[in-house]
């Protein structure tokens, strides 16, 4: 537990530590020209169907899976 706590906060005093990495993922990258079509027309907003909500989310991890910077991040993390 007392490493874990160390893993977390560092810094003792109760903060953490974190690091932020960017990268571009775009729906473009999908090869299906439908699908493209499909989640390009979703509008931005809260209020999607649920059809749609489960949509993104599998392509959204594909798109991340299939991403080269993604993919070398995730081998300097401990992930």
């Amino acid at each position: 537990m007392q490493q874990e706590r160390q893993r977390l906060y560092p810094f003792g005093d109760g903060t953490w530590s974190c690091a932020f990495d960017y990268f571009e993922a775009r729906f473009s990258e999908r090869p299906d020209p439908g699908e493209r079509a499909y989640l390009k027309r979703l509008p931005t907003s809260f209020n999607l169907p649920d059809e749609a909500v489960d949509r993104l989310i599998e392509v959204g991890g594909l798109i991340l899976r299939n991403n080269r910077t993604f993919r070398e991040l995730l081998k300097t993390r401990e992930i």
